[in-house]
């Protein structure tokens, strides 16, 4: 079995802390040790948050924006070795963004401050998923 490690953990905090996914994502990341069922359901809440971030940063900054996408393509490409999960992170950024979309029609000042928190929850759950890392929880 090989271990996840450290790097490759980190490098999921970097991509979250920095269109709708259906665009096909690039090939899984090697096979690794899958993680608990803890960390998985932190991912699952960072894709819906990414898909809010991307629904709201585009109202903004312009259909063509894809910043936050394009971390959801990096997340999936490094946590999508299992296709069920996958399908799994791809379907809640979807449900993210379509919330967003619903909740904020027009660029306005409630849709910045909701991006900016959207931001400040991804951050909060990238950090507490790197603390689970740094804890042990990783085999």
């Amino acid at each position: 079995m090989k271990r996840r490690t450290l790097p490759c953990l980190l490098s999921v905090a970097v991509i979250l802390a920095g269109g709708v996914a259906t665009a096909a994502p690039p090939a899984p990341a090697p096979q690794a040790t899958p993680r608990p069922p803890e960390q998985r359901q932190i991912l699952v809440e960072l894709a819906y948050v990414l898909g809010e971030s991307h629904a709201l940063r585009r109202l903004c900054v312009g259909s063509t924006d894809g910043q936050w996408y394009s971390r959801m393509t990096r997340l999936i490409a490094l946590e999508g070795d299992d296709p069920v999960f996958r399908q799994r992170l791809i379907d809640r950024f979807n449900a993210g963004f379509q919330a967003a979309q619903t909740d904020y029609p027009v660029c306005n000042g409630q849709s910045r401050i909701a991006e900016q928190s959207s931001a400040a929850r991804g951050k909060t759950l990238s950090e507490s998923l790197v603390g689970e890392t740094n804890s042990g929880s990783v085999r």
